[in-house]
């Protein structure tokens, strides 16, 4: 029970998981009430940690980590975690969870392309994006700096096709295509398609910092990715019906 900002009970797990409301996660030893979603045992960790080589002893910058399900995940596969988020609550979901199960991760509040920008000695062995690309307003610097900054890169991500929006009129308003830009990698040219966000409900939102992202196809991502020297593709899982929008995961390793 809170009073204004007081908590009365006893100590106990669930007062902290209590603190920020609307998880999607289900906590790892299913005791305590939070989401119902079994996030903490992610088939993208494990299928990444074998394409990778084991993360044993492997340094990781994971961005985004959401409720920190993946760090979990990475650090008890041997890794050692800094994971940077931007949304206040998101962070302290985070904190609860190191808090909760003594992880070793740092967790960083902030934006983290404007962290991988200015920190030119930043060299993580692998970078951690699942759930990000397609909430930035500038996917392709994003890519730019991180492919800077390691050899090795983990994507989960949606991604635009035009087929699936025609053939589907309920998403067709999220997108406009008189905002849509253009972006040079080099000598190749891609499209970023506006993607505006769903309407919150609750306490839940999964989005960027702003009402607007955007998508990348999943041509232009590979193509992106081949223009910064990543070319080798290593393909997980590739849903184009995947219910919020086409989506893929991958690892993509500079040649």
């Amino acid at each position: 029970m809170l009073i204004e900002g007081f908590c009365v009970n006893a100590p106990h797990p669930q007062n902290e998981l209590d603190v920020a409301p609307g998880w999607l996660s289900r906590m790892p030893d299913g005791e305590l009430a939070a989401g119902e979603l079994p996030l903490f045992d992610d088939v993208r960790v494990t299928w990444a940690a074998a394409v990778l080589g084991g993360l044993q002893g492997r340094q990781i910058l994971e961005i985004g980590p959401y409720e920190a399900y993946n760090t979990w995940q990475m650090e008890k596969a041997g890794a050692h975690v800094t994971a940077i988020e931007a949304s206040r609550v998101n962070f302290i979901r985070c904190l609860i969870v190191k808090n909760l199960y003594n992880l070793k991760a740092r967790f960083l509040l902030g934006d983290a392309l404007q962290h991988v920008e200015n920190n030119a000695l930043l060299q993580p062995d692998i970078i951690w994006l699942s759930g990000v690309i397609y909430h930035q307003l500038d996917p392709v610097g994003m890519l730019r700096a991180c492919t800077r900054a390691t050899d090795s890169l983990f994507i989960w991500t949606h991604y635009f096709d035009d087929q699936k929006i025609a053939a589907n009129p309920g998403d067709q308003h999220f997108f406009d295509p008189e905002r849509n830009r253009w972006e040079d990698v080099g000598s190749l040219r891609v499209q970023l398609h506006c993607r505006a966000y769903r309407h919150t409900v609750g306490d839940v939102f999964s989005g960027g910092a702003s009402d607007h992202a955007f998508w990348l196809s999943r041509s232009d991502l590979f193509a992106t990715l081949e223009a910064l020297g990543f070319r080798r593709i290593t393909m997980g899982v590739d849903n184009p019906d995947h219910p919020n929008g086409p989506a893929c995961f991958f690892v993509a390793q500079r040649s």
